[in-house]
């Protein structure tokens, strides 16, 4: 093996917080070595984006180095200052973010925003500069009329690309990858994977992937490095972990990855029982869409239209609770549909009823009691926090506002209890700011918060999509708890067809706004019709490593 790039030498992380000391990382060692692709994978909370951006020198208070050192080509990272680390930034190493919106400046052109990073470092005259830049935009595979755009006029694939464009500008000799695919499609994910992977065999790069995608993480990686509660539990040749996993922990991350190659687990059929929601006339829910358009205006004059939704035509109840999922890439309009069903957008054509009466009019008279009875889980939790108030103050005021608890003296009781449904532990949490728990704590918090109201029907989009695959299977077992035992029927809205061939009993593929297969999810994806079906599954990595996985993208 070739000499090593970066050497992390017993590293050491802490967190203080009212006086309190968390080891985030704990005596950590390892090597990253030239040319090498090297993933590092865990649970949400185990320490593996604080360890990255130690590295980076990127570490935010209150977490603090207080012991080890980070050797890049034998230089302590450590021991240098803000100026040193700024010239070595981009040039000697560089980050691919997990959230590529929030790294890019949603004010600046795309290519005033790749020029920043050249003017920073390179003395070049303008026309290198431009031919530097579209030269990056081939690299991956961007067109170069994205030069003039701004970040929100991207998809979220194309987002992620201009990022790692970000990344490669001056040929750096080690790359972090931050769940770079995270909440991405499998198309996207496979077409962003395949990307990083030319990039570093064309130029020899290292790059530490850090991810929670274990079937991803084994195409891409030469090695994998657990990482559980601040420690590498376990490193060894992807290969090797594959066939001889040694630490319990990682062989629970292993048998935690669903695939289509195991019967789906048996779900218990629902029975009514005593603690379910009766199916009373207040109870009872049916909601339907009928022949439902959704377009905006492109158009400066309003000329032309651009259409999310597509003569839409569905329809769920909670009389016969079911998970019925809604799958799709990006820009599909699956959460447009949602938009539609929470009442917070309104179509363009067609009706939306709930109980046979228009669905928009009885939101806007009765919008807390249409909460109780259907609950969203987003997709990027961040947003819906207030970063002034500590996390479990958003549970805690939902427990108060909608009246879920008897007596204010029980509601830390109550949050501890629902905490603990999502893994989450409440004397932990209880100190900490939105800010300070990672994507995977953040979006657990958004399902605590669904379990808690305990409604009829929960639309959840991309529930699990920051989680990883230990974690994910438990939330996922919180879903179908919540068809079992309390009747309620989920709308999983996912671009993961693992998790739904996991817990779905139906499923509707969209593709450009229209719903283009649907049934019995088993039958949808064991025997798809549609060639967009077909091509969605074709793009899922495998549990076993395969060689051409990135050199066919579709």
């Amino acid at each position: 093996m070739s000499l090593p790039l970066v050497k992390i030498n017993n590293l050491t992380i802490e967190y203080n917080s009212y006086g309190k000391a968390f080891k985030a990382v704990d005596d950590v060692s390892m090597d990253i070595y030239e040319n090498e692709k090297i993933a590092l994978v865990g649970e949400s909370g185990s320490g593996k984006t604080t360890l990255a951006m130690a590295i980076l020198r990127m570490l935010k208070p209150p977490g603090e180095i207080t012991s080890g050192e980070i050797l890049l080509k034998n230089s302590n990272l450590i021991d240098l200052n803000a100026k040193e680390i700024r010239s070595r930034r981009l040039s000697e190493f560089s980050l691919i973010t997990q959230a590529s919106m929030n790294s890019l400046n949603p004010v600046l052109r795309i290519k005033d925003q790749l020029l920043d990073g050249l003017l920073d470092h390179e003395k070049l005259d303008k026309d290198e500069n431009n031919s530097n830049i579209r030269s990056v935009l081939d690299q991956v595979q961007l067109p170069h009329s994205v030069l003039k755009m701004y970040p929100h006029e991207l998809s979220g694939g194309m987002k992620q690309r201009v990022s790692i464009a970000c990344a490669i500008l001056l040929n750096p000799d080690f790359i972090v990858a931050d769940e770079p695919t995270s909440a991405l499609d499998v198309i996207i994910q496979r077409q962003v994977i395949s990307t990083l992977f030319s990039i570093q065999k064309k130029y020899r790069t290292s790059i530490l992937l850090i991810g929670h995608d274990l079937g991803l993480v084994i195409q891409f990686a030469d090695r994998i490095a657990v990482m559980h509660n601040g420690k590498i539990v376990e490193l060894k040749k992807t290969e090797e972990l594959l066939a001889s996993a040694s630490h319990w922990y990682t062989k629970t991350l292993l048998k935690s990855v669903p695939s289509f190659e195991e019967e789906p687990k048996a779900l218990i059929k629902y029975k009514n029982p005593k603690n379910a929601n009766k199916a009373s006339s207040e109870k009872k829910i049916s909601i339907s869409l009928r022949n439902v358009f959704k377009s905006y205006e492109t158009s400066l004059f309003g000329s032309k239209n651009n259409f999310a939704l597509k003569n839409i035509n569905f329809e769920f109840n909670n009389f016969e609770p079911s998970i019925i999922g809604i799958a799709g890439q990006s820009g599909s309009g699956k959460s447009t549909l949602m938009q539609i069903l929470l009442g917070t957008l309104p179509q363009t054509s067609g009706q939306v009823l709930l109980n046979e009466k228009p669905l928009l009019e009885y939101v806007k008279r009765n919008r807390k009691k249409y909460l109780l009875q259907v609950q969203p889980i987003f997709q990027d939790p961040y947003g819906v926090y207030n970063p002034f108030y500590k996390a479990i103050h958003f549970l805690q005021e939902t427990a108060v506002n909608l009246n879920l608890i008897q007596h204010p003296k029980y509601i830390d009781s109550f949050v501890e209890e629902i905490l603990r449904d999502v893994g989450l532990d409440f004397n932990e949490l209880k100190e900490r700011y939105p800010h300070e728990l990672s994507g995977g704590q953040r979006q657990r918090l958004m399902v605590a918060r669904a379990l808690m109201v305990k409604p009829q029907v929960i639309l959840a989009d991309e529930p699990v999509s920051m989680i990883d695959a230990s974690l994910r299977a438990s939330i996922l077992e919180n879903i179908q708890t919540l068809k079992n035992q309390y009747g309620i029927t989920v709308i999983y809205i996912t671009h993961d067809l693992t998790t739904a061939f996991q817990i779905c009993d139906t499923l509707n593929i969209m593709y450009q706004g229209e719903i283009v297969e649907s049934g019995l999810c088993k039958d949808v994806i064991l025997r798809p019709k549609h060639s967009y079906t077909k091509s969605l599954i074709s793009s899922i990595p495998s549990k076993n490593k395969t060689s051409n996985w990135m050199q066919t993208t579709p």
